[in-house]
């Protein structure tokens, strides 16, 4: 007998709670164990994800059990209208907790790093500074390494970063696309 077979392990978790799809944690599947054993697929995590972000500390998505994410599931596109209502139909809503100026050399622009999350859409290309009304161009979407998610994604936190001369933004603002 070969030692092969032995070592052979499932890529899956097992069927995902909401929609029985395979769930995956490897090879950026996404896959969330829940509290009480059972599983989210990674379109489930994203479709609930804005309403459960990520936090450094803990996912709060692992401390849902099989019901409480199927009642999420449900309540879930009345919450998101719930927030395009509020926030005026727009695409995409980023909120700001900390501004990082970067100085660069006299020749370039400097570079401004907006932490935070956010709320809903995916934040890319250029978006409106909803207290001021400025403009701003994003030049990418970077996720802390530790947790999970892609560029501009709601309910993960993440750093967008701006080439801008001025920036009037404070902890707080709004970034709307």
């Amino acid at each position: 007998m070969s030692d092969k077979r032995e070592r052979v392990r499932r890529m899956d978790m097992g069927p995902c709670a909401l929609c029985s799809r395979p769930a995956r944690s490897v090879y950026g599947g996404g896959a969330v164990r829940l509290a009480d054993g059972g599983c989210l697929c990674g379109d489930c995590v994203r479709r609930l994800r804005f309403l459960y972000p990520l936090s450094p500390s803990c996912d709060p998505l692992t401390r849902l059990d099989a019901g409480d994410a199927r009642s999420a599931m449900n309540g879930a596109l009345d919450r998101l209208e719930d927030l395009r209502h509020r926030y005026g139909d727009r695409g995409a809503v980023f909120r700001i907790d900390a501004v990082i100026r970067e100085r660069r050399s006299p020749f370039r622009q400097t570079l401004w790093h907006l932490h935070g999350i956010g709320l809903y859409g995916r934040m890319e290309g250029e978006a409106t500074l909803a207290r001021t009304g400025a403009r701003i161009r994003i030049l990418s979407a970077r996720i802390d390494p530790g947790l999970y998610g892609q560029g501009g994604e709601p309910g993960v936190p993440m750093t967008l970063d701006a080439a801008e001369k001025d920036l009037d933004a404070v902890p707080g603002d709004l970034l709307v696309k």
